[in-house]
């Protein structure tokens, strides 16, 4: 599994790289249409205080959402994260939260992502690009 840094200070925010060589997160916050620009600048400002802070638990911007997944939120946009160590956090997934709950797919793709990089960090099979 391909990964890289997200955004490092205190705490260590990593995300997927996928076949293309974009990161999961940072692809799909780039990708974002014109009006979603704002709210993904301050998405990633919100990376960027986690990444010196440690993400605030049990707050209206990260919360917990199934298992160990847990969900940072800026607006309509939602990064979900588990901890993986000490002061490690993997990013699974970015996405445009529609409706009220978040959607059954996006948090079992986080849960596969996760379990392939700890299957990859486990195997010292981490590529980092």
């Amino acid at each position: 599994m391909r990964v890289q840094t997200l955004s490092r200070k205190n705490w260590h925010l990593i995300e997927k790289v996928d076949a293309s060589g974009s990161g999961l997160v940072s692809g799909f916050l780039t990708g974002l249409g014109a009006n979603k620009q704002r709210e993904a600048a301050r998405m990633t400002a919100l990376l960027d205080r986690v990444a010196a802070h440690g993400p605030r638990q049990g707050t209206a911007k990260c919360h917990q959402i199934q298992g160990e997944i847990w969900e940072l939120i800026h607006g309509q946009l939602r990064i979900l994260f588990a901890h993986d160590g000490h002061q490690l956090i993997v990013c699974t997934r970015g996405f445009i939260k529609k409706s009220q709950k978040t959607p059954k797919k996006e948090i079992k793709r986080a849960e596969r992502i996760l379990r392939e990089f700890r299957e990859a960090r486990d195997g010292n099979d981490l590529e980092w690009g």
